[in-house]
């Protein structure tokens, strides 16, 4: 779905130096230089310079080029030799500029006439520099159109020229355009062969420019494969280059993909501050077509974070734009990410129309990823409307595009293989008819000199032959009836063996039998009377096992009641939510306990200051040692103390509280025969509402505030309300606070949790990167925001400890 991110470095344009649009030259001056051109030559090259300065204005820049074309065809008719080179050259090189402008103006077949045409002429003259710019932008064309596959075939006739005219810039180049078609084929290994050799050639030319957009879509190869590590590190590379030599394009497309990384690796906080950072280059430099795939990497984010109406509204702007930019692998992103919503809002009927809009363009470009991307989506969707039959049909669609996919590098390597075993099998057989010719003829010589060794010795042995045959055939005879009588002595000695070997081996099995049968007995019986043992203790210890059942079951269910009973006086010392608001009406409290009961729990209360008469609100985020019933024990202790503090001591200064609490508290734990290590840590503060004016202590726990969008964290003392072996006051600070300023004081709950993919804890680091992320909400939605947000990062895993947040806005 990134595929829109691969750079090309021949972005439809003119290849050769003297023809690239926006070079700094005034109009004014080329309109003089027409006015005093000697001949035709001269004022057609000057029209070409004075169109290129329009191409902005279509228009204007359309007219100024037929201006060109008229003059070169009133005078090529009586043009001879260099000059009729010269002027189909130009005219070549204007219908490559008509070309551009039609591309750039949306019209796709016009643009593909017009380069056809130019490409024509530069074949005619044999100019391959031209033939090699026209075949390139006609690549890039259909790149732009779907058709990657008569992309690819112009792009190889590209490097063939480049590589003949020994163009080092345009090797490069040209291997870059052919391994972004590449990738969008499909063919992964294939493109990085081609980027590495691009590589190669840049480092020895030292092309920066070249040399960062190489490195970033080989990153964005490793990103499509899951191989994130690699691509973070190609990304990263590529960064620096192009914040060295102010590459701004560039820069926007790495830290765009480096965000989507970042995204798949579930650090979205991070990847929306480097898309944001993209989006911010792009639109300074109006780069429409990295625009579109940032705006839908930013709404993945907060798909992710769970904010589904800024992602809706993302991906709606990404494929408004994308439609009228007929930007086809955008548009197809854009439709699958809003079914997914739909999809997760059980919103099927709209799921399914964009996912089939989806698909439908997909296969109309040939797009195996976002054919099997839609496939998949449709699958879900058509199984959660029970539409069992079309379910199977994209599953069906999702395997074919998947194993398509995985099997297209495979196949093109056995041909490969194929091709160069018939070329060697070819080789062997020249070889071997070439050898086979030789020795018929080392052959047919030695031949010729056995017969003429024969012919020779055969005139002196006729007159001893005869002789011999006589001997040989008696020879022969005696031989034939000795060998026939060592046969059946032989014969009857096997037989005799034979049935010997047979008899011992009857007798053998049937004494293996006897023993086997006699084993098979003696297990049976043993092993019937340790299952006779088994059953009987089996038969025991289940009655046992569902009499200690029934005692589990009755000591379960009192434990239970208890602790129930125990949440009942728990929730009667902690203040309700309308007397909170009474209080503090800008505010929030998140408060989920791990058990039925908690060790953490909030404290409210009011008291009036002796030197003036002002009512101060005291409110605190405490956590008790432990969690559960130990837990809810330690902070009813504690809640009384601090109650004893503010009204039977009249206490209202924080760190006051804190001191006399925590004497309150050991006294308690004193009264106990044994040591008792349990405590509390908290965050408490005094806030005068009409003064502003806050004073808060801490014990371990911090206060954190938040004003246009700066966090301050105010570290508490490293000591709780408890036994601690070095005691020493607790520290009283004041702050005069601005209007719109957010308090937070809360429990390490939330920060400790579990979650994420990959499984990790959420940190204090990520807490703050929230609660700034947030602040543009109201208050008491800043709670739903962090509720959603724990859910889901958590997901199936259990809660690690209470949680407790304090949210104030002054």
């Amino acid at each position: 779905m990134n595929k829109i991110l691969l750079i090309i470095i021949i972005s439809f344009g003119i290849f050769n130096e003297q023809n690239i649009f926006g070079q700094s030259r005034t109009i004014d001056s080329l309109n003089i230089s027409l006015l005093q051109a000697k001949n035709d030559t001269a004022r057609v090259k000057t029209i070409i310079l004075l169109g290129e300065e329009y191409v902005d204005k279509f228009d204007t820049a359309l007219s100024i080029f037929d201006k060109g074309l008229e003059i070169i065809e009133k005078t090529i008719s009586s043009a001879k030799g260099k000059t009729l080179k010269t002027l189909l050259r130009l005219q070549a090189e204007i219908y490559n500029d008509k070309a551009y402008l039609y591309n750039h103006n949306g019209n796709i077949e016009k643009a593909i006439e017009f380069n056809l045409k130019s490409l024509k002429i530069r074949e005619e003259i044999n100019d391959k520099l031209g033939i090699s710019i026209s075949i390139n932008n006609l690549g890039y064309i259909y790149i732009k159109t779907g058709n990657t596959k008569k992309a690819i075939d112009y792009y190889e006739r590209s490097l063939k020229i480049s590589n003949d005219l020994k163009d080092k810039k345009k090797i490069i180049a040209t291997l870059i355009n052919l391994a972004h078609a590449k990738t969008i084929n499909g063919e992964t290994s294939a493109a990085l062969d081609y980027y590495r050799e691009a590589l190669m050639i840049v480092d020895l030319t030292n092309q920066k420019y070249e040399k960062a957009t190489i490195l970033i879509n080989i990153g964005l190869i490793y990103s499509n494969q899951k191989q994130f590590y690699e691509s973070l590190e190609y990304y990263k590379k590529a960064i620096v280059i192009c914040e060295e030599y102010k590459l701004k394009r560039l820069l926007a497309s790495a830290k765009s993909n480096m965000g989507k990384v970042l995204i798949e690796q579930g650090k979205y906080l991070e990847a929306l501050d480097c898309l944001f950072e993209a989006l911010k280059i792009v639109e300074e430099i109006n780069e429409k077509e990295v625009l579109l795939m940032i705006n839908i990497n930013i709404g993945s984010a907060y798909q992710f974070l769970g904010n589904l109406k800024l992602a809706f509204e993302y991906y709606q702007t990404s494929l408004k734009k994308s439609d009228l930019s007929k930007n086809k692998i955008v548009y197809i992103s854009a439709l699958t990410k809003m079914a997914e919503i739909y999809l997760k809002q059980d919103s099927l009927v709209k799921a399914e129309e964009f996912s089939k809009k989806a698909l439908i363009t997909a296969k109309e470009l040939g797009y195996a990823i976002e054919i099997q991307n839609a496939a998949n989506l449709l699958k879900d969707i058509y199984e959660k409307q029970r539409k069992p039959e079309e379910a199977l049909q994209m599953f069906k669609l999702f395997t074919q595009m998947k194993d398509s996919l995985s099997n297209e590098e495979l196949k093109k390597l056995t041909i490969k293989k194929q091709m160069q075993y018939e070329y060697e099998k070819l080789k062997l057989i020249h070889k071997a008819e070439s050898d086979n010719q030789e020795l018929i003829y080392k052959n047919q010589i030695f031949q010729n000199q056995l017969k003429f060794e024969y012919d020779r010795k055969q005139r002196f042995i006729e007159s001893e032959r005869e002789k011999r045959n006589i001997e040989y055939a008696e020879n022969l005879k005696r031989m034939r009836l000795n060998a026939d009588y060592n046969k059946k002595k032989a014969a009857i000695q096997m037989e005799i063996k034979i049935k010997e070997t047979q008899h011992n081996s009857q007798v053998n099995q049937q004494r293996i039998v006897i023993y086997s049968v006699i084993f098979i007995l003696i297990i049976l019986l043993i092993s019937s009377i340790f299952i006779y043992n088994r059953w009987r203790i089996a038969k025991k210890q289940k009655a046992i096992i569902e009499k200690q059942k029934v005692i589990v079951e009755d000591k379960n269910r009192e434990i239970t009641q208890s602790i129930k009973y125990a949440l009942r006086i728990q929730t009667a010392i902690i203040p309700p939510q309308k007397i909170v608001k009474q209080y503090l009406e800008n505010s929030f409290i998140l408060y989920k306990p791990k058990d039925i009961v908690a060790g953490d729990f909030y404290w409210m209360d009011s008291a009036k200051l002796e030197q003036n008469g002002e009512e101060v609100i005291l409110f605190a985020a405490c956590d008790c040692t432990g969690h559960g019933v130990p837990g809810a024990m330690v902070s009813v202790v504690c809640h009384n103390a601090l109650n004893r503090a503010v009204r039977e001591f009249g206490l209202t200064q924080p760190a006051a509280i804190l001191d006399k609490t925590a004497e309150i508290v050991l006294e308690n734990f004193s009264k106990s025969e044994e040591e008792i290590q349990d405590g509390m840590d908290i965050s408490i503060c005094a806030l005068n509402t009409k003064t502003r004016l806050l004073e808060w202590a801490g014990a371990n726990n911090p206060l954190w505030f938040i004003h246009n969008g700066i966090l301050i964290e105010n570290k508490a003392d490293k000591q709780c309300i408890g036994h601690n072996d070095n005691v020493k006051p607790f520290t009283n600070h004041k702050f005069k606070l601005e209007s719109n300023t957010n308090i937070y004081l809360f429990s390490d709950g939330f920060a400790d949790q579990f979650g994420g993919q990959p499984e990790r804890k959420l940190t204090k680091n990520r807490f703050k990167e929230l609660l700034v992320s947030i602040q543009h909400l109201p208050i008491q939605q800043q709670a739903t925001e962090l509720d959603n947000f724990i859910t889901n990062y958590k997901q199936d895993i259990e809660q690690t400890d209470d949680i407790l947040v304090i949210g104030v806005r002054v």
